[in-house]
C-alpha cells in the first residue's frame, strides 16, 4: 500500500466549477444560437461589399481540389507532351520527332536565306 496523499489542486477545481456556472447560465435558445452561428460561419458564405466570400469549409475543400487536380493535370501535360504521332500513326518521343524533322527544318530554313540572298543580288545588280 502506499502512503502518499493525493494532492488536490484547488485552481482545476474552481475553474472546473466556474466553468460548469457560466455554461448552465446561458438559455438553451441563445446557446442554439450561438453554435448555430459558428456552424454557418465555418459552412456558409456571406456577402461583403458586393462580393461573395467563400465559407471557411469551402475554402479548405477549394485548396485540398486546386492541390489534387493540380497534380493530375501536370502529370497529364507531361504524359501528353512527351509523346507525338507521325503521319502513319506511329507514337515517337518529343526528342525524336525533333531529331527526324530538325533536318527539314534547316534545309528550309537555309532555302530561304539563299532565295532572299539570291534576290538581293539580282537586285544590287540592276541598279
Amino acid at each position: 500500500m502506499s502512503n502518499e496523499i493525493a494532492k488536490f489542486d484547488i485552481t482545476d477545481h474552481i475553474r472546473n466549477r466556474v466553468r460548469e456556472v457560466i455554461v448552465s447560465s446561458v438559455p438553451d435558445e441563445e446557446m442554439d444560437r450561438m453554435v448555430r452561428a459558428e456552424f454557418d460561419r465555418f459552412f456558409v458564405g456571406r456577402k461583403e461589399y458586393n462580393r461573395e466570400i467563400p465559407s471557411a469549409f469551402s475554402g479548405m475543400v477549394f485548396e485540398m481540389l486546386k492541390e489534387l487536380l493540380g497534380k493530375r493535370v501536370e502529370a497529364w501535360i507531361a504524359r501528353e507532351t512527351e509523346r507525338v504521332f507521325d503521319e502513319d500513326g506511329t507514337e515517337r518521343l518529343v526528342g525524336e520527332a525533333v531529331a527526324k524533322i530538325a533536318p527539314r527544318v534547316q534545309e528550309a530554313f537555309m532555302a530561304d536565306i539563299t532565295a532572299r540572298a539570291i534576290a538581293a543580288l539580282k537586285y544590287a545588280m540592276t541598279q
